[in-house]
């Protein structure tokens, strides 16, 4: 399942993500396990655009709810970023299994 999210610099603008050289998603598992994501597709760097690619079986781990955050370090030009992608993700479940809700 793919999470598309985009990053913004602190004044609102999409963050420019040509440089990046690193980066680390966090996700908070239901048993307070963290899980992290190293693999990322840079969909549209110019508008900071990110593909973030979570298996079946990562997206069961998660807790269901809609809102919730989590978490990215990023390296870019050199200069790492720490983002929190507040409200961002959306679990519900579907069929009796979890689902991301874009």
């Amino acid at each position: 399942m793919t999470l598309k999210v985009r990053v913004f610099n602190k004044y609102g603008v999409p963050q420019n993500l040509a440089g990046l050289e690193k980066s680390i998603f966090f996700f908070n598992y239901e048993d307070g396990r963290v899980l992290e994501k190293k693999s990322v597709k840079i969909k549209r760097p110019d508008r900071g655009e990110l593909l973030v690619e979570l298996t079946d079986f990562e997206v069961q781990g998660l807790p269901l709810g809609l809102g919730q955050n989590f978490m990215a370090d990023l390296t870019i030009n050199q200069k790492k970023h720490n983002v929190l992608f507040y409200k961002a993700l959306n679990i519900v479940s579907e069929n009796g299994r979890k689902v991301i809700m874009q």
